[in-house]
């Protein structure tokens, strides 16, 4: 298994529909994608933002409100 990188927006949103999430939905100051068996909500950075990329550190604060592992999540990659 490789490590974590940094992805864009469009692969975290791309691995979030993978995981049953819908959107993303415009939101307040971000973006949100939205799981409807649970209600769950994520809160993703804008497009516009400084940074066009999703660190390593906000990808495991969204793993962890998710409920998924490094492993899944890699394994979305493909």
């Amino acid at each position: 298994m490789s490590r974590m990188a940094p992805i864009t927006r469009k692969e975290l949103t791309r691995r979030l529909q993978k995981l049953g999430f819908e959107g993303p939905f415009p939101g307040g100051r971000h973006d949100f994608m939205r799981r409807s068996t649970d209600r769950l909500k994520v809160a993703l950075p804008r497009a516009d933002a400084k940074s066009r990329e999703i660190g390593v550190e906000l990808q495991k604060r969204i793993l962890r409100e998710v409920g998924a592992t490094s492993r899944e999540w890699m394994a979305l990659a493909d």
